[in-house]
């Protein structure tokens, strides 16, 4: 019996694991250098009661865990910039002038721009 709660508890916990973005958790590359030009970028800016340098910072809060996962489906034309602006803002009670807000967006622009080159 206790090796059947094991496994049933082992797989629920990957059933929840892969529920979230998987791009946002696994290496990559690219992602990763737009994350550091995020950081050098937009490190104080605020988000709500957060800045961008808490926020990617994913195991400091479950926003932090949010704003990675969410920047991670933009980075990855998951969902749209809007989109995104909207999410971020309704989980941390932000606003979209919020100077972290568009700073990660510029940031993206400028990333989006750099692959039509």
């Amino acid at each position: 019996m206790r090796t059947f709660r094991i496994g049933l508890m082992m797989t629920c916990s990957s059933v929840l694991l892969s529920a979230c973005a998987p791009d946002a958790w696994k290496p990559a590359n690219k992602f990763d250098a737009f994350l550091n030009e995020v950081q050098n970028a937009c490190y104080y800016d605020p988000v709500g009661t957060n800045t961008v340098g808490n926020l990617l910072n994913a195991n400091a809060s479950d926003d932090a865990s949010y704003f990675i996962d969410e920047t991670s489906r933009l980075y990855y034309g998951k969902i749209t910039p809007q989109n995104w602006t909207l999410a971020i803002t309704g989980q941390m009670d932000a606003n979209a002038t919020d100077r972290g807000v568009k700073c990660v967006l510029n940031e993206y622009a400028k990333e989006k721009k750099s692959w039509e080159k």
